[in-house]
């Protein structure tokens, strides 16, 4: 039962008392009317029947009055709820132990780790490149006591044939 119909049950409650207290009153031979000491002014009945006819008005508007005060809470919980959500905590938790989070989380560390080996392979083909360099610089460099082997090797030959 929602708080709205909490509160008209109570209300038709109240009025359907005030209606049996009115009817008992008109059944039961009213009192006379005692007058205050100065004699002047209402009487106590007049103000016991306003007094609870107050009392249900102002019970009318408190009810009215916390009744926009709880929608008005409502709908700020909800605003902030909408905010923030309060389950943001939970999705957060599942996001992190989730499969497919684990998943990124193992392909992001796989690809870290080609990368540091291309890095890897890029050093070592350099270093080797550098090497073929030095390599064919060492060997122009030699060429010439190579040829000069070489004639000295075809004067041998020569001589050795003519001997």
């Amino acid at each position: 039962m929602s708080t709205k119909d909490r509160l008209a049950a109570a209300r038709a409650r109240r009025q359907a008392d005030a209606q049996a207290h009115e009817m008992d009153d008109m059944s039961t031979p009213a009192p006379a009317p005692t007058q205050g000491p100065t004699g002047t002014g209402p009487s106590s009945d007049f103000f016991s029947e306003e007094g609870q006819t107050q009392d249900l008005e102002k019970l009318d508007r408190l009810a009215d009055e916390t009744r926009e005060l709880s929608n008005g809470l409502k709908d700020r919980i909800k605003a902030l709820a909408g905010t923030v959500g309060p389950d943001a905590q939970m999705r957060t938790n599942q996001l992190s132990s989730s499969t497919r989070y684990g998943e990124s989380r193992m392909a992001f560390r796989e690809a870290q780790e080609r990368q540091e080996e291309l890095k890897k392979m890029e050093r070592t083909l350099a270093e080797l490149a550098q090497l073929f360099a030095d390599v064919g610089a060492l060997t122009e460099a030699q060429q010439d006591p190579i040829n000069t082997i070489e004639v000295d090797a075809s004067k041998v030959q020569q001589d050795t044939e003519k001997a």
